[in-house]
């Protein structure tokens, strides 16, 4: 799916990439929850790193291991400071794509269009694996119902979501 993305990106206001896609299509903002996302996928300083959406917790984790002034001269906004879409609304605050749909729709976005959002497995879109991520069926589980709700949620807030290669969670 990131292939068709690829083709595309021109017609979109705002491309923000979560986790691993920051190395795969050039992103706006990059959206990432977990700590070692930073460590282990930043882009090499000389292609430039995108502006960083990400919550205190984890750039105050990231300043401990040392990491703090690199990061901070790219963030853009905190997951944290999201009020647009309420948190009770869904709990979207779990994981990195529902953060990442929450801020376009802060950022006005009146349709969001999810590629590489399969849901399921243990690989990311290239065959990459990782045990950090914790890609477990328990865990699409709770993503899949807490994305569908988010979906929901903006759909009836004057905002589409089109996830591309998958129907579940499509409200537009």
């Amino acid at each position: 799916m990131l292939e068709t993305y690829r083709h595309d990106a021109r017609r979109f206001d705002l491309v923000i990439g979560v986790n691993r896609a920051v190395l795969a299509v050039p992103c706006d903002v990059w959206c990432f929850l977990d700590w070692h996302v930073w460590l282990d996928y930043r882009p090499p300083a000389e292609e430039g790193v995108p502006a960083i959406l990400t919550t205190r917790c984890c750039q105050s984790h990231l300043a401990r291991k040392g990491q703090g002034e690199a990061l901070a001269r790219n963030i853009r906004a905190f997951v944290d400071d999201i009020d647009a879409v309420p948190v009770n609304a869904c709990n979207w605050r779990t994981y990195s794509a529902q953060a990442a749909m929450a801020y376009a729709y802060q950022c006005g976005a009146t349709v969001i269009e999810g590629f590489g959002m399969d849901l399921h497995g243990v690989a990311d879109y290239d065959g990459h694996e990782s045990d950090k991520n914790g890609r477990t069926a328990r865990r699409w589980t709770a993503e899949r119902v807490i994305m569908t709700d988010l979906a929901n949620w903006l759909n009836d807030h004057g905002c589409a979501f089109i996830r591309h290669g998958g129907a579940a969670c499509s409200t537009g």
